[in-house]
């Protein structure tokens, strides 16, 4: 004769009941009523084809059989517990390896590191920085982060922020022969451009802007162009041209005065940083940490926030 396990339920009413000989006291802990607890008991009792307890007036006692069946139900539970306790500890601790790209990994998260691991001081990040959508697998990745249009088939996808555009520069070309006061002065200058900014769609950043403020005849193609925005940021920071900027990339040098935004023109971008993971591993604790570190962090941002805020009025 074979038992036919449908359901667990019932293993756990007996052992709690058998643990305090009592039906009540084991409702209250599994937090049922006591005829539910007797009704689990007795349904395991028939399928099991014999009985676990002794019922007598205001006293419960196990069986012979009901006795041998609990020390190893107990036992089990224990086990099984003690098992899923193991995989959440292993699934909260060790490393976890982050794709991203390189303005962002050094603009944005680098700086913010030190939060993380007085949060999460048993997790180890691995970033790795790299503007191709790298094959996870291949890579050991366990969540990246993309700027694009979040159009990942096959991926789960989370928008992690939306940000604005504007030129910036360093504060040299407010002076000098040629100073940047007027729009129509952008003529007299080199655009720095990014050029992972081609491969994103048919409008560029700069397109986009220069559309906004009503320049159309500017062929952003010509501009010096480089591999990723921290260089275009870099070559801005020395006075070399104007580079397009993302609100997160550059708040901290707008702040510190090493850039300046030449113009008060602010144009939402089409695109916008998102979570992306394999969709098996979106509920793994580990990256439900990075993420919950990375939002907060973004909350705390107030130049990212006043930026969201603005998107969210337009």
């Amino acid at each position: 004769m074979s038992f036919n396990f449908n359901s667990l339920s019932g293993f756990k009413a007996f052992e709690s009941a058998a643990r305090h000989l009592s039906f009540t006291h084991a409702g209250e802990e599994l937090f049922i009523t006591q005829a539910a607890v007797s009704q689990q008991i007795k349904h395991l009792e028939g399928q099991l084809g014999f009985k676990l307890f002794y019922r007598m007036t205001r006293k419960l006692a196990l069986t012979e059989d009901g006795e041998r069946l609990a020390a190893v139900v107990t036992k089990s539970l224990s086990d099984i517990k003690d098992c899923i306790e193991d995989i959440l500890l292993e699934e909260t601790n060790g490393s976890i390896t982050i794709s991203t790209i390189p303005s962002l990994a050094m603009r944005w998260i680098i700086p913010r590191l030190g939060n993380f691991r007085k949060i999460h001081p048993n997790i180890q990040l691995k970033i790795h920085a790299d503007e191709r959508m790298v094959d996870f697998k291949a890579y050991n990745i366990d969540l990246a982060i993309r700027y694009g249009t979040g159009n990942y088939p096959n991926f789960h996808v989370t928008q992690m922020m939306r940000e604005e555009i504007f030129p910036v520069c360093s504060p040299k070309l407010l002076k000098g022969d040629k100073p940047l006061k007027n729009i129509e002065d952008i003529y007299h200058h080199e655009l720095l451009v990014d050029e992972v900014q081609r491969v994103l769609g048919d409008k560029t950043d700069w397109s986009i802007w220069l559309d906004a403020v009503g320049i159309l005849d500017i062929d952003t193609r010509k501009g010096t162009s480089f591999s990723n925005s921290i260089m275009a940021i870099q070559a801005a920071t020395e006075g070399q041209g104007l580079a397009i900027c993302r609100t997160s990339l550059v708040a901290d040098d707008l702040k510190a005065g090493r850039l300046v935004k030449p113009f008060e023109t602010k144009v939402k971008s089409k695109n916008a940083y998102y979570f992306v993971c394999l969709k098996e591993k979106a509920d793994k604790p580990r990256i439900k940490a990075v993420i919950d570190w990375l939002m907060t962090e973004k909350g705390n941002d107030k130049a990212v926030r006043e930026a969201e805020k603005n998107i969210s009025k337009n």
